[in-house]
């Protein structure tokens, strides 16, 4: 139980920076290298930070767990016509 409550303290803050990544490298095209990107820095992020503390889950599953959320980010804000085709992120 302790660990499932470490992971609901630490998922919030990813999702929440893999957000910032994901609008951060919106550029027009090369869709999976603006994924491979953010990932790069997903693990450079996990790397630093399992030097302080650790992590409450394995790197792999973390970068896993993120690449889903970066097509459901990427497939949300396609949707709601944040992105669009053609045009460089608007923020």
């Amino acid at each position: 139980m302790a660990k499932i409550l470490e992971l609901l303290k630490f998922l919030p803050g990813l999702i929440a920076a893999v957000m910032a990544l994901v609008k951060s490298f919106e550029v027009p095209e090369n869709g999976e290298a603006k994924k491979a990107a953010v990932l790069a820095v997903v693990a450079l992020m996990i790397d630093t930070l399992s030097t302080i503390i650790t992590l409450p889950i394995e790197k792999a599953k973390v970068l896993d767990f993120v690449g889903k959320a970066i097509d459901a980010i990427v497939a949300f804000l396609n949707a709601v016509n944040i992105f669009k085709k053609g045009t460089a992120n608007p923020t």
